[in-house]
């Protein structure tokens, strides 16, 4: 009786918890497992809406660092096929959206599309300049400039950019990002081996 009862209670706190809104940015990473953390390199699988929840791409999501109110991150970005995210297969299908600052194994120059899997292996973080959300700021985007240019020279390149951070939340199990673009980027709370990647809808 008071082991079922532990239970009950257990479960209990376990789905409050889940279903708690969080959105202060120093709580919400603290639910986040980020790179530098260890030796794994977990990424978060979910979507990119428009301001009305229809879907525009799939989106994979790693967590790099955060410092000084800055979450560091590296991103892919797709379309479905055969109305799937294909999310067992980061190998076949070209990414449209890979950052330039991003150095990677598959990459033959800075602007080319890539297949790789996003992995510690594959990604040189050390000489990576990864996209920020400036929660202080509220700006999310390339921020800073790379492969060793100056801030005018990166402005004069083009390849800086920001939007606005209307709001940032984990809320059922769920991270949340909404940019003044219009855009609403959402990941399963759920890290996972990118080698193992799910094979659900996730949403």
């Amino acid at each position: 009786m008071y082991k079922l009862l532990a239970v009950l209670v257990g479960l209990v706190i376990c789905s409050a918890a889940q279903a708690q809104t969080i959105t202060d940015p120093d709580s919400i990473v603290q639910q986040l497992k980020l790179w530098n953390q260890g030796d794994p390199d977990p990424v978060y699988y979910g979507e990119m809406t428009d301001e009305r929840g229809i879907h525009m791409a799939c989106l994979e999501l790693a967590f790099i660092k955060y410092e000084d109110h800055v979450l560091h991150y590296i991103h892919k970005m797709w379309a479905k096929h055969n109305d799937s995210c294909e999310y067992t297969d980061q190998t076949t299908h070209k990414v449209d959206n890979s950052p330039l600052c991003v150095v990677d194994s598959n990459k033959p120059s800075p602007l080319a599309n890539t297949t790789t899997l996003l992995t510690k292996q594959n990604i040189d973080l050390a000489h990576s300049v990864f996209r920020e959300m400036d929660f202080s700021n509220r700006r999310a985007g390339q921020l800073s400039p790379c492969q060793g240019q100056t801030m005018q020279q990166a402005k004069q390149l083009g390849y800086l950019g920001s939007a606005g951070i209307v709001s940032v939340k984990i809320e059922s199990g769920q991270f949340k990002m909404q940019s003044t673009a219009k855009r609403i980027y959402r990941v399963r709370l759920q890290p996972m081996d990118p080698r193992h990647p799910p094979t659900d809808k996730v949403f």
